[in-house]
C-alpha cells in the first residue's frame, strides 16, 4: 500500500496555486439538499419521536436568514440531554432544584431525547450518503471533468469543505482519472493526520493528478472513538461511504461534525489539523476558488481574514454563487468576523463568477481555467 507522508505543515509536494473552498452549494448539484431546507425534506417519521423533534424545531427562535436550524436543533437535544442527566444524577442540582418527576429520576425523559438525537442522526446518513449520487448523471460527469481539468492544470488539486456529505468518497471510489486521497487510511478506515492514503488503492501505481481532500467540518461517515486504555479519542470512517453506507444504530450518536458555524474545532483533531492546512496554503496561494459558501462560518472566515492581513500581497477570491451579490459576500464576511476579538482586513474584495447552470458546464470549466491562468476572468 502506498502512503504519501505529509510535511511538517500536513501538506504535501509543492504549494498550489490554487484552491478550492467547497460549501453547501457545491454539493446541490449532485443531489444533495442544503441544511437549510433538510428539515423539510427529511423523512423523519409520525411517531412520538418524530413528534418530539418537530417540538424541539418549533421551539428554536427563527431569525430572519437564519441558517441549519437542523444542526441548532440537534444540538438543543444535546443540552436537553445533558440537563437530564445532570436532574437524574447530580446531588446538587438535585438538592437545589427540589423535588423532580419519576420520568426524569427513572432515566425516561433523557431516553425520549436521546432516541431522538439518534433519529436525527440517521436523517443525516439517509440525506448526505453516497447512495443520493446518480454515477450516470451528467451533473457527475462535470464534476470529474472540472476537478480533472484543473488538476491537470495545476499538477495537484487541494479541495477544503464544509459538507458532512459523502461526495468524495463516492468520486474517489468510482472515478479512474483522478486519485482521491484522504487522511482516513483505506485499510482500517482510521484518521491519521500526518499521513495521506488512495481512497481507491487500485489506483496507487496510476500515473494521474491526485485530489487531496481536507474535510474541516468533519464527515456523516466519520465517527469519536476512544483508544483502548481510554484515552484521547480519535477518527474512525465506517465502511461504505464510498458506496453503500450503513451506519449501526449505536454507533450514530457518535458522529464527527462540526454542529454550528460558531462552535469551535480546536478540541478535535482532525477538524484542526485540516484547519492549520487551510492556514498554510492560503499564505502561499494565488487564487482561492469558492463554491457554494458564503462566508458565515466563524473560522473559515477568520482565517481568510488573517490570511489576507498577515501577507504581503492578497490573493484573488472568486465565489460561484448567483445568489450572492458582492455586497452581499462582503457583508457576511464583515458580519461574520463581529463576533471574533480580531482586525478585519479592509480591502476584502470578492468576485463573483456570473455563471449559472442552464450557461453550461463547459463554460464554467473554461472560466475556472481562466482563473487559473491569468488570475482574472471577463464572466
Amino acid at each position: 500500500m502506498e502512503i504519501v507522508k505529509s510535511n511538517g505543515n500536513n501538506c504535501v509536494g509543492k504549494a498550489p496555486t490554487t484552491i478550492i473552498l467547497a460549501g453547501a452549494g457545491a454539493s446541490v448539484q449532485l443531489g444533495y439538499p442544503t441544511l437549510d431546507d433538510l428539515m423539510q425534506r427529511a423523512i423523519i417519521g409520525n411517531d412520538d419521536t418524530a413528534d418530539l423533534i418537530r417540538e424541539v424545531r418549533n421551539s428554536i427562535h427563527v431569525k430572519k436568514y437564519q441558517t441549519a436550524v437542523f444542526e441548532e436543533m440537534i444540538v438543543k437535544i444535546k443540552d436537553y440531554i445533558r440537563t437530564t442527566e445532570m436532574l437524574r444524577t447530580d446531588h446538587v442540582m438535585r438538592k437545589e432544584v427540589g423535588q423532580v418527576s419519576n420520568e426524569i429520576t427513572n432515566g425516561r425523559v433523557e431516553t425520549k431525547f436521546k432516541e431522538a438525537l439518534v433519529r436525527c442522526f440517521q436523517v443525516l446518513i439517509d440525506s448526505y450518503g453516497p447512495d443520493k449520487i446518480h454515477k450516470d448523471s451528467k451533473e457527475f460527469y462535470f464534476t470529474i471533468a472540472l476537478l480533472e481539468a484543473l488538476a491537470q492544470k495545476n499538477g495537484d488539486l487541494h479541495i477544503y469543505t464544509t459538507n458532512y456529505d459523502c461526495t468524495y468518497q463516492f468520486l474517489g471510489s468510482n472515478c479512474g482519472s483522478l486519485a482521491f486521497m484522504s487522511h482516513i487510511s483505506n485499510v482500517d478506515g482510521n484518521f491519521q493526520e500526518m499521513l495521506w492514503y488512495y481512497m481507491n488503492a487500485k489506483l496507487e501505481n496510476a500515473d494521474i493528478p491526485k485530489v487531496f481532500i481536507h474535510r474541516l467540518h468533519g464527515c456523516i461517515a466519520w465517527f469519536n472513538h476512544t483508544d483502548i486504555d481510554g484515552g484521547a479519542g480519535y477518527v474512525n470512517e465506517w465502511f461504505g461511504a464510498g458506496g453503500d453506507l450503513h451506519v449501526p444504530i449505536d454507533q450514530l450518536s457518535s458522529m464527527c461534525i462540526k454542529l454550528l458555524a460558531s462552535q469551535l474545532s480546536g478540541t478535535n483533531r482532525a477538524f484542526a489539523s485540516a484547519f492549520d492546512e487551510f492556514s498554510q496554503h492560503l499564505r502561499d496561494i494565488d487564487n482561492l476558488i469558492i463554491w457554494g459558501y458564503s462566508f458565515r462560518d466563524l473560522e473559515v472566515t477568520r482565517q481568510i481574514n488573517q490570511a489576507l492581513i498577515t501577507r504581503n500581497r492578497p490573493f484573488n477570491l472568486f465565489y460561484i454563487d448567483p445568489f450572492l451579490t458582492e455586497y452581499a459576500a462582503k457583508n457576511n464576511f464583515i458580519t461574520t468576523l463581529r463576533n471574533a476579538p480580531v482586525p478585519i482586513y479592509g480591502d476584502f474584495a470578492p468576485k463573483q463568477i456570473h455563471w449559472t447552470p442552464p450557461d453550461g458546464y463547459q463554460c464554467l470549466i473554461d472560466i475556472l481555467l481562466e482563473i487559473t491562468t491569468k488570475g482574472e476572468t471577463k464572466c
